[in-house]
């Protein structure tokens, strides 16, 4: 910047206002440092200069990046799922988004892009998204995560976060939670005590009968039959 105008020393006492300015837009984070120099002539007619402090700025990329909807199923054991998802380049240039699937130890998840008109709940017909999927800004992505319930759970209660991240920007990254409800088969446990160890003629004994239903599911027809 070029100051064409006489400052008396009440201007420079006050400082100049602050400059306003649009930082270039940048595919990638970008550090840009600038300086003021100013130059004048005294009143004796000598000419001098300095120069300010640097000062530094980084322009981020703008790369963003999410995903969704949370997921929430519920299956039993061994059994394979899927859980769809949208995933939109919200940022103003194209970006390669990595694709992440964390927490699905034991459970072999994998990511794949959903082709047209295909369902987002049988197997895909597209393999594991290998590396990251090109999308163009503003555009989305349908994908479907796969995995398979443990046939030994155990817990009721499964999540993974899927994430996807920005290669543009490594630091920028949208993320979502699946939850899997395991439902366990219905059975039955039963258990019978007696309030004395010993007992005598005559002593009145008292049985409880405890009986409960565990598992996901629903039994029928139950009987019970004391002996």
């Amino acid at each position: 910047m070029a100051l064409g105008a006489l400052l008396c020393p009440a201007d420079l006492s006050s400082g100049v206002g602050p400059r306003y300015g649009t930082a270039a837009r940048s595919d990638a984070p970008t550090t840009i440092t600038n300086r003021v120099d100013v130059r004048w002539t005294d009143e004796s007619g000598v000419a001098d200069s300095t120069q300010s402090n640097a000062v530094v700025l980084t322009v981020g990329s703008g790369a963003a990046v999410s995903i969704q909807p949370p997921g929430n199923l519920s299956a039993a054991p061994g059994t394979r799922i899927f859980f769809a998802h949208t995933v939109t380049n919200d940022g103003p240039a194209a970006d390669c988004i990595e694709l992440t699937v964390l927490g699905g130890e034991g459970m072999g998840a994998s990511v794949h892009l959903l082709a047209p008109g295909e369902s987002p709940s049988t197997n895909p017909s597209n393999p594991p998204v290998a590396g990251c999927v090109d999308t163009a800004a503003g555009a989305s992505v349908e994908i479907v995560v796969v995995l398979q319930v443990p046939a030994e759970p155990g817990a009721g209660v499964l999540s993974i976060t899927v994430e996807a991240r920005s290669g543009t920007d490594p630091s920028t990254f949208g993320q979502v939670q699946d939850r899997i409800t395991v439902l366990f088969p219905a059975s039955a446990d039963i258990e019978k005590t007696v309030d004395k160890a010993t007992a005598h003629v005559g002593d009145t004994l008292t049985y409880t009968i405890r009986f409960a239903i565990t598992g996901s599911g629903t039994l029928t027809g139950v009987t019970l039959t004391d002996t």
